[in-house]
């Protein structure tokens, strides 16, 4: 199932899509733009890092995520209305026991949202990730879009659908893959500085190896945010994964419990 040889780049013609949005929209509206910055940290606890079989004894391990991000968006109608979102962000993702799966990654993305009327908003976006891995035959190119559709149901009550599919060249081809994504999210806001949010998401990934190989994954998750000053954050979150494969006995699935804490200017 694992194929030796490397993987073609399939996204060298048009990985830079996301950065030429990116600075379409810089040159846009540049006058009324405005900037946020994000970071955060978080650490966690998965109940089967390495994804044996549901039969096979599941191997656990501990892990710390650190994130940052810089969101610059600009009205581009004098009602503003309509807006293009651009931003650059980086993560790193380390692991305790299975350190061949610690990574870093670069990700540029551009876009456009609309409020379509008081209820109901849209956006739409591509981007293009620089995956670095421990294990250098994981280091992967992508390219991907997104859509979203929102409703604000109530003044404390919303839910989203989001769409996405991506194309993801890695230095082995047992690692390269063409995916789609699907899910519906729900969002609450309990009281002034609480929100819980949740959702369903359901995956699907063909792999560019030798034999037919296809992954579905059911994910299901809960997160409780509390504001603890008007720029800092704190959230715990728990995942529920259903993987299952179209090779016999390696269907299995994984529990991801996380707490963190986020910086918002």
């Amino acid at each position: 199932m694992c194929s030796l040889r490397h993987a073609p780049r399939r996204n060298n013609g048009i990985k830079n899509t996301a950065s030429l949005l990116l600075w379409l929209g810089l040159a846009i509206g540049s006058a009324q733009a405005e900037v946020a910055f994000n970071a955060g940290v978080r650490t966690g606890y998965d109940s089967n890092v390495n994804g044996v079989a549901r039969d096979a004894e599941e191997e656990s391990d501990q892990f710390v995520s650190a994130a940052a991000s810089v969101l610059y968006y600009t009205a581009l109608d004098a009602a503003k209305t309509t807006y293009f979102v651009g931003q650059l962000g980086a993560i790193s993702n380390r692991y305790d026991r299975y350190d061949v799966l610690d990574n870093s990654a670069l990700i540029v993305s551009g876009g456009l949202y609309r409020q379509l009327n008081a209820d109901w908003s849209a956006q739409i976006s591509v981007r293009n990730g620089q995956r670095q891995a421990d294990q250098s035959a994981r280091d992967t190119d992508s390219l991907g879009s997104t859509v979203e559709i929102k409703n604000q149901l109530t003044p404390r009550l919303w839910i989203k659908l989001v769409g996405d599919i991506e194309d993801a060249d890695a230095d082995l081809d047992y690692f390269s893959y063409t995916g789609s994504s699907a899910g519906v999210l729900l969002g609450y806001q309990v009281r002034v500085n609480t929100f819980i949010n949740g959702g369903y998401t359901y995956t699907q990934r063909d792999f560019a190896t030798a034999a037919d190989f296809e992954t579905k994954t059911d994910t299901y998750f809960v997160e409780a945010t509390q504001r603890l000053s008007s720029q800092w954050y704190l959230s715990g979150s728990y995942a529920l994964k259903d993987n299952r494969s179209n090779i016999d006995a390696t269907d299995y699935e994984n529990h991801v419990m996380a707490v963190g804490i986020n910086f918002h200017y």
